[in-house]
């Protein structure tokens, strides 16, 4: 007798090996989606993190920009006087029967330029003025942004929390704060004083991250259409 071969084994054997082997066009269709969408990932990692950088800056820039016009309006409505009398020292400091009328209005400022603390600090780097008036009289060392200021330069701080805070007794609000220090002039040229200015930017910000997520997806979007 003549031994027929199993036909259907060996049918089973060759859909099994196509099933473990798929065809050659299906395996690199598969690599070309898989690469596609690593790719998409990779070019919306970098549009989002470059989109971070230039929204964080502007905020940055706004808040410095805000806080240079508000020393300026310090310095033509409450400065002017002082430094007019002691011309060669800056402010040495300001006398406590001023302080209690200067509070006052600096409390408006801070309501009306959405700040949160304000500080005045002289160039023997004390603190003549601040509207936490516990700190009133304290030196400030170890300070780069007031060495910057003290020389002429605005310099500008990003921070939340304790990170911003120059001393460990004074009021410390956990907000999102940019910390501008601002040099002012007497009529000499000379840094009379350093208007030292916290501003709470935890709103622009949460808009910043609305903006960011939907530029992400719709570059996301764009990309996979």
């Amino acid at each position: 007798m003549t031994h027929q071969p199993d036909l259907s084994t060996q049918e089973n054997h060759d859909a099994s090996g196509l099933l473990d082997h798929p065809p050659a066009g299906e395996s690199w269709f598969r690599r070309f989606i898989a690469w596609g969408f690593l790719a998409v990932l990779l070019i919306c990692t970098v549009v989002g993190v470059g989109l971070r950088g230039i929204l964080y800056h502007l905020i940055l820039e706004e808040a410095q920009n805000q806080s240079i016009h508000v020393a300026g309006a310090l310095r033509d409505l409450e400065l002017s006087d002082l430094m007019r009398s002691e011309p060669e020292a800056g402010i040495a400091q300001i006398n406590e029967a001023r302080i209690a009328d200067l509070d006052g209005r600096m409390r408006n400022f801070l309501t009306q330029f959405e700040l949160v603390k304000v500080k005045i600090i002289n160039p023997q780097r004390r603190i003549i003025y601040s509207s936490d008036l516990r700190i009133i009289g304290a030196s400030v060392e170890d300070d780069p942004e007031l060495d910057a200021a003290l020389n002429g330069r605005v310099a500008s701080l990003s921070g939340h929390g304790d990170a911003v805070w120059d001393l460990a007794q004074e009021y410390r609000p956990q907000l999102d704060l940019i910390e501008t220090y601002v040099p002012v002039r007497d009529a000499q040229g000379n840094v009379a004083a350093v208007v030292e200015l916290y501003r709470d930017v935890g709103s622009a910000r949460r808009q910043a991250h609305r903006v960011l997520l939907r530029s992400v997806l719709v570059v996301a979007g764009a990309l996979l259409v």
